[in-house]
């Protein structure tokens, strides 16, 4: 017999003996297990897909959400002065207005300021808050007994927050102490 040179190469004179061949066990076996292979990583394929289907559709979700924000936020920068100019004829009417001008005034800014307050438009300072640097810029101090030492005694100029930020930051002037 010829010694083969290249013995992976198949070849048509190979003795055929049966110690060389696989018997129908083996490879039975060996095709059921690759079948079981093939079925476990297409359900874990699956599973990665329907992943990757949700984290695509939560990016998308949230960049869609980033955008409006930005929108909502330069439109309520926009909003701000007028808001101002509102605020200016309000304070006029308490000073010098008809006592029904007061009280209509009164629920024309108690309604804006709850529309406003429900799309995440906050006015960053209130008579009576603790002052807060990160939202409040001190004009000026004055002695009052009216406010706890430390509190906004009069908001010179109201600040805005949206959804937490800071749209202007509010003037205030700070109580120093009680009389």
């Amino acid at each position: 017999m010829r010694k083969q040179r290249f013995p992976f190469l198949i070849s048509p004179y190979q003795s055929k003996r049966s110690t060389d061949a696989l018997p129908a066990d083996a490879i039975l076996n060996a095709l059921s297990k690759h079948a079981e292979a093939e079925k476990e990583m297409k359900e874990k394929t699956s599973r990665v897909l329907a992943s990757l289907s949700l984290i695509e559709s939560s990016l998308d979700e949230l960049v869609e959400r980033t955008n409006a924000d930005q929108r909502w936020r330069g439109f309520y920068q926009k909003l701000i002065p007028i808001l101002d100019g509102i605020d200016a004829v309000r304070r006029a009417i308490e000073r010098e207005g008809d006592p029904s001008w007061k009280r209509g005034m009164e629920i024309f800014s108690d309604k804006l300021a709850a529309l406003l307050e429900a799309h995440g438009l906050l006015q960053a300072a209130r008579v009576g808050m603790i002052f807060d640097p990160s939202r409040h810029e001190a004009v000026d101090a004055c002695d009052t007994s009216l406010v706890a030492p430390g509190a906004v005694a009069e908001v010179v100029e109201n600040g805005w927050l949206y959804r937490g930020d800071i749209l202007r930051y509010a003037k205030v002037i700070v109580a120093k102490g009680g009389l």
